[in-house]
């Protein structure tokens, strides 16, 4: 059975969804990339992970084992998040490495004093239009069938995205259970625009 594999942040890995709230320690299956992957008859993968930048989520596809025939969507996470790698570290869906994080809600010294003296918002949006061109060059090279999208309203008018606007989506349904996050209604959605989109390029599934 050929792979939907699904790389973001808390948006992808539905967090707060009915099932697994409030521990959230595993993918939700309300989450979109189950709903897209069973709308494929494919396999799910959903390596979101809570809280990552960018940096993290390019971090993970170049560990991913890829095979042929794997398809996957990629849903970018906010531009003012900033995680600093490390070489390792192996996978960052253990939770249990110390990896460094710099983002709006960490309020270390560390993260504070590079928001105030560091942080330049043009930056970062140019770090993450870097990011997603090496990753598409990267799976293309792979021969790997790529769709990509923003899980915020940040979405620069890149060409190489599809045109969805998730910040709108979630807006108009029920947020989860932490009354923060994408609720079961939004996450449905953007997986059947997804799924029209995917099959509007006729791709072979097997």
């Amino acid at each position: 059975m050929s792979r939907l594999i699904a790389f973001g942040c808390s948006n992808t890995f539905g967090q707060a969804l009915p099932d697994i709230h409030p521990e959230n320690k595993v993918p939700s299956k309300f989450a979109w990339p189950a709903l897209l992957a069973n709308n494929l008859n494919m396999e799910c993968y959903n390596l979101g992970i809570p809280g990552a930048s960018n940096t993290l989520i390019m971090d993970t596809i170049m560990m991913f084992p890829f095979n042929t025939g794997d398809i996957v969507v990629v849903c970018w996470s906010y531009s003012d998040r900033l995680h600093l790698l490390d070489a390792n570290i192996k996978s960052y869906h253990k939770r249990d490495h110390n990896l460094k994080e710099i983002v709006p809600w960490n309020k270390s010294r560390r993260t504070k004093n590079y928001y105030r003296y560091i942080y330049s918002e043009q930056h970062h949006i140019q770090m993450t239009t870097h990011f997603v061109k090496y990753v598409d060059l990267y799976l293309r090279e792979k021969q790997i069938k790529t769709f990509f999208q923003f899980s915020c309203e940040d979405n620069y008018f890149n060409p190489l995205f599809i045109p969805i606007d998730f910040s709108k989506i979630r807006s108009i349904h029920p947020f989860a259970l932490d009354d923060g996050h994408p609720g079961v209604g939004a996450h449905q959605e953007l997986a059947d625009i997804l799924y029209q989109h995917i099959l509007s390029k006729n791709l072979t599934i097997k």
